[in-house]
């Protein structure tokens, strides 16, 4: 039996768009279904200019390898066609990426050309319009590919990831609905965007009645029709009820998880399979030390200025930069700590071009890189530049504002590696860090989400207090790195041993269902 995701984005390491913690998780979770031999699918769309890049001086420009990859590591099938009610008939290629029974199918839109334009980049439209053709072309494409390539009777479930990819809900026919699950990704307005009923019948032909309103919350819509919805963290599925009381009894959740294979430095690797699982201090402190040589000869390609010196402490900020990640709270603590010469400071993300206070905190860190010989603001982030930040580093701060993070798995990928992390109490944070046992853990924990962008002074005094707490903990942990290696080791050990189980993509393949 075949198991579908359909999804407006994946992360490859053959092909690396860095666009956010989803694209990552949809890779991890393609490489491993494909290590277990599952027949497997991902559906997504090709978009021809990919998805933001920056250069040095934070100019956005186009991706330059989408060609390349397209030619040399896809495989072309024949065309699909459908109507799109006033656009008429749509034609796509579906260009496949394979490996063994797993594959990835990447929609190409050939005709007309307004589909075409629409589709041109990950999560940047010029209008609604091309907003809803867009996701409204990736879910007629994967109903037509599910039933003519794939087979209906084959389909043992589909998952859709996020609501964008879940518009397809609203045409799949029963005996695939019964086998329709939501995945939901954020609790955060972004990640519930709402559509217009009227474009949902111009370009389906289909008229759907939610509400009297023209524009629908597509989440609702969805969570209307498929038989399950799934949370990313135990948290986030406590406020996504109260978000969706109505469905809360459709609602459970999976906690993410990572790619062991995926995200291990090689020298972790190679001490694992050498003590069969075992780890020594010893051992691990020199897997450590090369991870950190390999982390210093990249910020090398950014600063040459920097000298190496096994016992600086390498302290890393690194995920998409928007205002829920409190990108400021690495600012802070880098204008108060500039002075000490024995810290490196890692920034490494990028934001959406349309982000305005996003791009902003790109040219504040790139002024402090600028400035300040011992900060590296990483402005090309990716899937590779990820790798050797979060395995090589000796902290991992983790700084979203409590009730905005659905999951996070950039500290699950610090701590298979052995690297603790001081994060924030959100997303998954809460299942698997014990404070000053395998992490640390500062702020409140909320559990009634607050709106940063309309409740300012709330969020001005929770942030002050967070604050005052995280550089606390930051003060004391770097003591315990100076004065106490042996503590800190310990920590680090600790981190390796429960992240390696219970950050474990094979515990989250088991708890959906996929293996057994």
């Amino acid at each position: 039996m075949v198991i579908v995701s359909i999804t407006p984005e994946i992360a490859l390491d053959e092909f690396p768009v860095f666009a956010g913690g989803l694209g990552v998780l949809e890779g991890d979770k393609f490489y491993e279904m494909n290590n277990r031999c599952i027949d497997y699918y991902v559906l997504t769309i090709l978009y021809r200019n990919g998805y933001v890049e920056y250069d040095s001086n934070l100019n956005f420009v186009h991706s330059g390898y989408i060609r390349d990859f397209i030619s040399k590591m896809l495989i072309p099938e024949e065309e699909i066609s459908f109507e799109m009610g006033s656009l008429g008939k749509v034609v796509a290629r579906p260009q496949i990426f394979r490996r063994g029974p797993s594959n990835v199918v990447f929609f190409q839109p050939l005709s007309p050309d307004r589909v075409v334009k629409a589709s041109e980049q990950l999560y940047i439209e010029e209008s609604p319009e091309d907003f809803s053709i867009k996701y409204l072309f990736l879910a007629r494409a994967s109903l037509t590919y599910i039933i003519e390539r794939i087979g209906m009777d084959n389909i043992d479930t589909i998952d859709l990831q996020e609501a964008t990819a879940s518009l397809i809900a609203l045409i799949l026919p029963d005996p695939l609905l019964r086998k329709t699950r939501l995945i939901i990704h954020t609790p955060g307005p972004w990640g519930h965007p709402y559509i217009s009923q009227s474009h949902i019948e111009k370009f389906l032909g289909k008229s759907v009645v939610v509400n009297s309103s023209d524009n629908i919350m597509i989440t609702k819509a969805s969570l209307t029709r498929v038989s399950k919805a799934f949370a990313v963290s135990k948290k986030q599925e406590e406020l996504v009820k109260k978000m969706f009381p109505e469905y809360s009894e459709k609602i459970t959740h999976v906690t993410n998880a990572v790619n062991l294979d995926r995200w291990t430095h090689p020298e972790i690797t190679k001490l694992l399979k050498r003590n069969n699982g075992k780890i020594d201090g010893k051992g691990f402190l020199e897997a450590h030390r090369r991870a950190k040589k390999d982390l210093f000869n990249l910020l090398r390609n950014y600063k040459s200025s920097i000298q190496y010196n096994e016992d600086l402490f390498f302290v890393s900020w690194v995920r998409r930069i928007t205002p829920y990640k409190r990108p400021y709270f690495a600012y802070w603590l880098i204008e108060e700590l500039k002075d000490n010469k024995d810290l490196i400071f890692i920034i490494g993300g990028k934001a959406h071009p349309k982000d305005g206070l996003g791009i902003e905190w790109m040219r504040k860190f790139k002024e402090l890189s600028d400035k300040y010989n011992n900060v590296v603001f990483i402005y090309d982030y990716d899937i590779i530049r990820a790798k050797l930040i979060l395995s090589g580093s000796d902290l991992l701060l983790f700084t979203p504002f409590s009730g905005w993070e659905a999951s996070g798995t950039s500290f699950m990928k610090a701590g298979i590696n052995g690297v603790p992390t001081l994060a924030s109490r959100d997303g998954a944070v809460l299942e698997i860090i014990n404070d000053g046992e395998n992490g640390w853990l500062f702020g409140k924990d909320l559990r009634d989400f607050i709106n940063i962008f309309t409740e300012t002074e709330k969020v001005k005094k929770i942030d002050e207090e967070d604050y005052r707490e995280m550089k606390s903990s930051f003060s004391k942990i770097y003591d315990i790195y100076r004065s106490n290696r042996e503590r800190y080791l310990e920590v680090q050990l600790n981190a390796l041993r429960t992240f390696r189980e219970k950050a474990d993509i094979s515990r989250l393949l088991k708890e959906y269902g996929y293996i057994s």
